[in-house]
């Protein structure tokens, strides 16, 4: 616990070093997270900070880019909607000075491309009640010759959490990329989907070695109602310690 002199002296520290309470946001939107992506015109973006409060609302230019404010030292939730796209969340965090996302950051999951996720995870518990869906992968930094190589965690669990406190355990793919109903983790793909889900969201995430639990932890991302927030390259978990 933080005493009153120290507090003093932190927000003393604050004061003089002049730390601003928004940055600017740069950047382009994209139609997928591969390589040969294009960028996205008209996109109506929102940025929401770590209490879910609208920091900037603002529209893609004719080039798909954009520059908005956003809450410094802060996660930074970005929900995105454009036609032909389903509503599309990106969650991340900023720093305290002006932030230029790397290209193919900020993507929208194409309706086309969501109706394959529909049919690859059918028969998934909640998908018939509509609402918002998290989906992806879970991904871990193996080390290996000339460095680590990205592997898919095969023992991994994931439970969202909404903001009334409701658990949704995940539906996960077998080692064939085929939806198991009896699956309580990832499989070779590391692939996971939650239905049923919106707003505010926490995952539960963690994974086991030798069936025993070793590693457990949070995330906290937003959902757009009726939307999807896509997890690709972006849920890595610690690697063993042996």
């Amino acid at each position: 616990m933080v005493d009153g002199g120290t507090l003093i002296l932190i927000l003393s520290l604050l004061a003089c070093n002049n730390i601003p309470d928004v940055v600017t946001v740069t950047g382009e939107v994209y139609d997928s997270p591969a390589d040969d992506s294009q960028t996205v015109a008209g996109v109506e973006v929102t940025f929401f900070d770590g209490a879910m409060e609208v920091v900037d609302q603002f529209v893609t230019s004719d080039s798909g880019a954009f520059s908005a404010i956003g809450r410094s030292g802060s996660p930074l939730y970005v929900s995105m909607k454009a036609e032909g796209f389903m509503a599309t969340a990106i969650s991340g965090s900023l720093g305290f000075e002006d932030y230029d996302v790397p290209d193919g950051d900020l993507w929208l999951r194409s309706n086309e491309d969501h109706s394959v996720v529909v049919e690859e995870f059918d028969g998934c518990e909640n998908m018939s009640d509509g609402d918002g869906a998290v989906e992806g992968e879970i991904l871990m930094a193996v080390p290996g010759e000339g460095g680590s190589y990205k592997a898919w965690v095969e023992t991994a669990w994931v439970t969202a959490v909404t903001a009334d406190g409701v658990e949704h355990r995940a539906c996960y793919l077998d080692d064939d990329g085929v939806f198991d109903p009896e699956a309580t983790m990832t499989g070779q793909t590391g692939r996971f989907a939650v239905w049923g889900v919106s707003g505010p969201v926490m995952l539960m995430v963690g994974y086991s070695i030798s069936d025993q639990p070793y590693w457990s932890g949070n995330f906290y991302i937003y959902v757009p109602e009726d939307g999807v927030a896509p997890l690709y390259d972006a849920l890595w978990l610690p690697t063993p310690l042996f």
